[in-house]
């Protein structure tokens, strides 16, 4: 089988613009360079990515990106995180990103990838968190460590009164050191 492939192949590499045209159906094609198809691993890491079982049993990934500023690339990036994930684990992913700061003031931020081109189609949605839509008395009801230090991000968030209480709700913590460096951090924001 070894001698085949490698053969076909090499009809591959001698009439390329051939192989093109037949199989995009288009005549006149130009073959501006024949790139390797060698796929190293990309050097690609994403923020959080957790194995999750829900009630039911059905296990999946749950990827999470934290951004804290608008990136036009980023449903492009979220696309190939997940391609990614999917391959190397074999399994579902759910992916979402978290935005702590709005956008520039007209930009709409996408929630999904989607690219057509010549009759094939690559889509990827993913959940989008608008950390500055979020409000910051219902984040701290939620009782939620992980919420704490982005209070000051929320709708309602940066009134000394709602900092005062991330604050006491933060020393109840069994290691609030690192949340409390996180708010203050958020809060000169």
């Amino acid at each position: 089988m070894g001698a085949f492939d490698a053969g076909s192949k090499r009809t591959f590499h001698l009439y390329a613009r051939a192989w093109a045209e037949w199989i995009l159906e288009q005549e006149g094609l130009e073959i501006e360079a024949e790139l390797s198809g060698e796929f190293q691993v990309i050097a690609r890491t994403t923020d959080v990515l957790l194995r999750v079982r829900d009630k039911t049993g059905r296990r999946f990934l749950a990827l999470i990106e934290l951004q804290t500023r608008y990136d036009s690339y980023m449903p492009l990036r979220l696309a190939a995180y997940a391609a990614l994930a999917r391959e190397k684990y074999h399994q579902d992913v759910y992916v979402t990103v978290l935005y702590l700061l709005s956008p520039p003031e007209g930009v709409a931020i996408p929630e999904y990838y989607h690219s057509e081109f010549n009759g094939q189609v690559s889509h990827q949605d993913f959940d989008v968190i608008r950390l500055w839509e979020l409000e910051a008395e219902e984040a701290l009801a939620l009782n939620n460590p992980f919420l704490l230090p982005f209070v000051p991000l929320m709708e309602g968030g940066d009134t000394p009164e709602t900092l005062r209480m991330a604050v006491a709700r933060i020393r109840r913590e069994s290691e609030p050191e690192e949340l409390e460096i996180l708010l203050g951090f958020f809060a000169t924001l």
